[in-house]
């Protein structure tokens, strides 16, 4: 029974945290960067493979941790939020508002790559979680997901799939695999 409620409350606060910060998606990843001490920021839009890339070159020690990308997973449990230094962000919410534009997100960063997915959670939720909860609760979990208009019954940034990744070229990118619909406001946030 609890891992059916957190399930649900899980899928619930990305979806309405994503909707709350709606608009902000590009500003919400640049204060990102701020926080990183970046020098420099570079966005590129690939309108042909629908990708839009934010890389930075911060500080090293404030790459993505361990913590970092639980936060990701784990809304309100930002490590920036115990640092005794001064960030815009600090509550890990402002990031899930590029769940907005896309269902497929990789954060590059500290030697690892991890991609959020709906085809990875699909996959979890067929193969993992299904099969250790009752019928009616399956059922419960994939009506509420479509009360709120998505085809995944869990939160999409609630499993990655990990792997190394080696390119030093930045300190940390994110990969936003955009919906063809969301162009107008990337380029109008852009500009």
């Amino acid at each position: 029974q609890f891992l059916g409620s957190r399930i649900r409350q899980d899928l619930n606060n990305e979806n309405s945290t994503r909707l709350d910060y709606k608009g902000r998606e590009i500003y919400e990843l640049l204060q990102n960067a701020e926080d990183a001490k970046a020098e420099t920021v570079e966005i590129i839009l690939d309108t042909r493979e629908n990708l839009l890339s934010i890389s930075n070159m911060g500080d090293e020690c404030l790459s993505f941790t361990e913590e970092g990308f639980s936060s990701i997973m784990m809304a309100g449990t930002s490590p920036k939020q115990l640092s005794k230094q001064s960030y815009i962000g600090n509550k890990g919410l402002g990031f899930r508002s590029i769940r907005n534009w896309s269902d497929v997100i990789r954060i590059h960063s500290s030697g690892v790559c991890c991609e959020f997915s709906s085809d990875i959670i699909l996959e979890y939720w067929e193969n993992k979680i299904k099969s250790n909860l009752p019928s009616d609760i399956i059922k419960q979990h994939e009506d509420f997901a479509q009360t709120l208009g998505v085809k995944h019954p869990m939160a999409i940034l609630a499993i990655p799939k990990v792997r190394k990744d080696n390119d030093s070229s930045y300190t940390t990118k994110i990969d936003i695999k955009y919906k063809p619909d969301c162009i107008k406001s990337i380029k109008e946030q852009i500009d």
